[in-house]
């Protein structure tokens, strides 16, 4: 075998193998029109829902309480700005699509008031902490006018919403030692969260 016929050889191993050809029944585009396209049976229906037996979380809450079923790894809870919502009706009733739709807008306005009441604590001790030059962005008024346009909307909730009253700022003070304490011992142990 001479030199050119051992590099042919040689090369042939890189040559592309033709494809396996894809038997049809096996390729969902061609049964469905998608791979995502899932047809539920006609005479299909949800498992009927109903209203659990839960606590009160309205009775005895105050701004900032935690939420213990908070949905953090790290295990920090979190405040939360209004108390968390229930479905309306007793134990026992049906779940109807009205009560389910009721739920989730005032689950939403929970979900957005209480990340909006953790949001306004960091800037509190960002504003609080700010040590910054011209470089720095946000500046200290830009931190300001981020913390009052959260503030004012959580105004508004509380004052919309029977019982809730703003937090004083010595109760805000509090809460950023809170969060500073926690970024010092994530720090001290080499957390990087």
């Amino acid at each position: 075998m001479n030199e050119a016929e051992q590099i042919k050889k040689q090369l042939a191993r890189y040559e592309p193998t033709p494809a396996k050809e894809v038997r049809p029944k096996d390729d969902p585009i061609e049964e469905t029109g998608s791979i995502w396209d899932f047809k539920l049976p006609e005479d299909w229906q949800p498992e009927p829902r109903y209203v659990k037996e839960e606590p009160d979380y309205s009775i005895g809450f105050k701004v900032g309480d935690f939420w213990p079923d908070s949905r953090w790894s790290d295990g920090h809870l979190e405040r939360q700005a209004l108390p968390h919502p229930n479905y309306e009706g007793k134990p026992g009733d049906l779940i109807t699509p009205e009560m389910e739709a009721s739920y989730w807008k005032k689950y939403q306005i929970w979900f957005d008031a209480s990340a909006a009441l953790e949001t306004c604590i960091r800037l509190h001790l960002n504003i609080r902490e700010f040590q910054g030059g011209s470089y720095s962005r946000p500046d200290k008024e830009e931190l300001k006018q981020m913390f009052a346009e959260q503030w004012q909307w959580l105004k508004g909730l509380w004052t919309a919403t029977t019982g809730m009253s703003e937090p004083i700022e010595k109760q805000l003070n509090a809460w950023a030692d809170e969060l500073r304490a926690r970024y010092d011992a994530q720090r001290k142990h080499g957390a990087a969260k």
